[in-house]
């Protein structure tokens, strides 16, 4: 072959592998982080995924309160990512990138965190903003109680204008879903609305399910709102058996549509079901064995006394915290008449599991296996998909699950 042909060929064949390169990085999104948050070390990047899981695919090392994530999605769509950090910083940040986005994020606490740099950044910083209205909604409410100087007219009047601030938070957040121009944006935080609402109600989730237009219903999280509103009834149900017993799920399951039973929320609490009727009245309690606050072994088995009152718990679950002073009141009555009260809590960290102990003043037993509450085998065993949740024993067998309040006031009156 001649010299300055072979020359010119190899020449060619390194230009096209360079531009083939280059533009393989093109396609790769970028994230440049700043934060005002001390002491972080590391950052994790995940992926969510439909169900709003999580999944780990990188870290990198903080480096004067900045980092850089980059990647690439599996298409040209938005993808959702998550960034959580190391141990000494609570919650994380959430964002949307196409391939060939360069995003700019600017981490404060909470929802207050500014997103620059791409074509859905403003409407993701700005729908941020309404979720902090509603935690600052919540805090208000919370202080409500706080002035026990208060009368009770003036208690009513505080509650009645939460309420109202509530209902426009909410009238505002709906006008603005109605204003993204992006399909994709549009129908990630609709979706997102529903799967996070504390309120399972269908009126609710038709009004976000409305603001869809017609490309943003043939997206991915389009199609999954529909689906949730088809079957809404078996998604309701889904939801709320983890606070239910074996005979009330099998009860509702049985009034089902098919098409309810055969969607992939029936077909769940098919497979719950089976596993509930492990835990149905006169059944003995599943296998139980964690961890004590001080690191000693516990084992269920071990508790003899006539009543024991199994709470499933987590410091991160504000309901379950105001079932705490209740618990309290009950263990000062009965503790000595036969009750034992065992808390078990979905916590991760120890710090935050001891802080809420220490907070609440917990003086009962308090166990735990550090898992996070969907790896948790105690979880799966024991049916706790929501919390808070309980179950009570008597000689070894259940004899009541989910008692709150004057009714599990009134089981202990009767019983001890």
């Amino acid at each position: 072959m001649n010299p300055s042909k072979f020359n010119y060929i190899t020449l060619l064949f390194l230009t096209l592998l360079i531009w083939s390169c280059k533009t393989e990085n093109i396609k790769d999104w970028k994230v440049t982080v700043s934060t005002n948050l001390d002491q972080i070390k590391k950052a994790y990047l995940y992926k969510i995924d439909l169900n709003r899981e999580k999944i780990l695919i990188d870290s990198t090392t903080v480096n004067d309160n900045s980092f850089v994530l980059s990647g690439k999605n599996d298409s040209d769509k938005l993808q959702a990512y998550y960034i959580d950090y190391d141990k000494s910083q609570k919650g994380g940040v959430e964002f949307l990138v196409a391939n060939t986005d360069q995003l700019n994020i600017a981490i404060k606490e909470q929802y207050k965190s500014v997103y620059s740099g791409t074509a859905v950044a403003d409407d993701f910083t700005a729908y941020h903003r309404f979720k902090q209205a509603e935690i600052d909604n919540i805090i208000a409410f919370s202080s409500i109680y706080s002035n026990k100087d208060a009368t009770e007219k003036e208690l009513q009047a505080k509650i009645l204008e939460y309420k109202e601030k509530v209902e426009k938070t909410k009238e505002n957040k709906i006008s603005f879903l109605k204003t993204i121009k992006s399909p994709e944006l549009s129908s990630y935080l609709i979706l997102n609305e529903i799967q996070t609402s504390s309120v399972i109600e269908k009126d609710l989730f038709d009004k976000f399910s409305n603001i869809l237009t017609k490309e943003a219903s043939l997206t991915e999280s389009g199609k999954a709102v529909k689906d949730i509103l088809k079957h809404f009834a078996a998604y309701k149900l889904n939801l709320n058996g983890g606070l239910l017993d074996y005979k009330s799920v099998k009860n509702k399951y049985d009034q089902l549509t098919e098409d309810n039973k055969n969607s992939k929320w029936g077909k769940v609490i098919q497979a719950n079901l089976k596993k509930l009727e492990l835990l149905g009245i006169g059944q003995a309690p599943p296998l139980l064995i964690a961890k004590k606050i001080n690191g000693d072994n516990f084992n269920l088995s071990s508790i003899t006394n006539k009543v024991i009152l199994l709470d499933f718990w987590a410091s991160w679950c504000g309901p379950c915290r105001m079932e705490n002073p209740h618990y309290k009141k009950l263990n000062n009555k009965y503790k000595n008449k036969g009750l034992t009260i065992i808390g078990y809590s979905y916590d991760t960290k120890k710090d935050n599991w001891k802080k809420a102990i220490e907070k609440d003043g917990i003086d009962w037993i308090n166990i735990s296996n550090l898992k996070k509450q969907k790896d948790d085998v105690v979880s799966k065993s024991y049916q706790t998909s929501a919390l808070p949740a309980n179950i009570i024993i008597m000689d070894g067998k259940i004899v009541a699950r989910n008692l709150f309040g004057y009714e599990l006031d009134n089981f202990l009156m009767k019983h001890l």
